[in-house]
């Protein structure tokens, strides 16, 4: 099998995104308690794009989200620094419905 190498700045995403719109909360896992809030910017089935704050979050650390009816975790798969703000993209491990809205992701406990 012969491969060729991607070009630089090649989109290699597996499935087609759509751009998305709105607010996203982001736990990640390490930080003492954060929440980061972002803004989604495109979706998959499988994945997510989002500006936020958080200029230590890179490849390979994990976050819990929440983004209207849905909550779950997500591994980091790239992150981009600009001049104002952070864009990562996000694949996604586990999704599921949000039962209640409330501060804490699923697998997060609200500190006493």
């Amino acid at each position: 099998m012969l491969l060729e190498p991607v070009a630089k700045g090649a989109d290699r995403r597996s499935e087609p995104r759509r751009m998305a719109r709105g607010q996203v909360s982001l736990w990640p896992e390490g930080f003492s308690n954060a929440t980061a809030p972002g803004r989604l910017l495109d979706s998959s089935r499988a994945g997510f794009r989002a500006q936020h704050g958080l200029k230590g979050l890179g490849p390979g650390q994990f976050v819990h989200f929440e983004h209207g009816d849905w909550e779950g975790r997500a591994r980091v798969v790239w992150t981009r620094i600009l001049d104002d703000h952070v864009e990562s993209g996000f694949l996604i491990l586990t999704r599921a419905r949000t039962a209640a809205r409330s501060r804490q992701p699923a697998g997060k406990k609200a500190a006493p």
